[in-house]
């Protein structure tokens, strides 16, 4: 449980040979940010960025150790647009968006990549409820894998990420735009 601090230091004292840490772990529930409890928006920071920032966190001074280290965290492409069905989620994925890239900055002169991802949506238990296309958990992996072998430090592993990612590239309005079609459409 990457929210229990005891558990994450337990993690990387296990895990010391760590040469990549991959923070994929990652909450989410059908909840507005401005109508719903508050304590369910608290609770998706806790796991999707409190989370992840202990992760990085704890594993730091092991990556330091080694010649080659990484650090991959698997955002998402909500964090470019808040999508108000899942808004909590939204906002932790850009506040951990935003974290991984003081890390990036932070953490190049020690010789430790950070690879950001950012994927839309899987067709995962965490999906079911989108009526939308969902790239496959395998497919998804491939295009990750790719991304890290061609040295990418950004990578959008997907068809309907990339075309999210590009939308927010060229006019960000036009990326809430397409958030709000879908959540008249919802």
């Amino acid at each position: 449980d990457i929210t229990k601090l005891d558990q994450v230091q337990a993690a990387a004292k296990q895990a010391s040979d760590t040469d990549i840490l991959i923070n994929n772990a990652g909450a989410i529930k059908m909840a507005s940010a401005l109508y719903d409890s508050i304590d369910v928006v608290r609770a998706k920071m806790e796991v999707n960025y409190y989370g992840l920032l202990s992760m990085m966190r704890a594993f730091v001074p092991i990556l330091e150790s080694k010649k080659d280290s990484a650090i991959v965290n698997i955002i998402s492409i909500a964090a470019f647009v808040n999508f108000p069905a899942i808004g909590g989620y939204c906002a932790s994925k850009a506040a951990a968006f935003s974290i991984s890239q003081g890390a990036r900055i932070e953490l190049a002169p020690k010789g430790i990549q950070v690879h950001i991802v950012n994927p839309g949506p899987i067709d995962t238990e965490m999906s079911k409820d989108f009526d939308m296309e969902k790239t496959s958990p395998e497919d998804t992996a491939i295009g990750i894998l790719d991304g890290l072998e061609a040295g990418e430090l950004d990578i959008v592993p997907d068809a309907t990420g990339q075309q999210m990612f590009e939308t927010w590239q060229n006019n960000y309005k036009d990326l809430e735009a397409m958030a709000a079609d879908y959540t008249n459409e919802a």
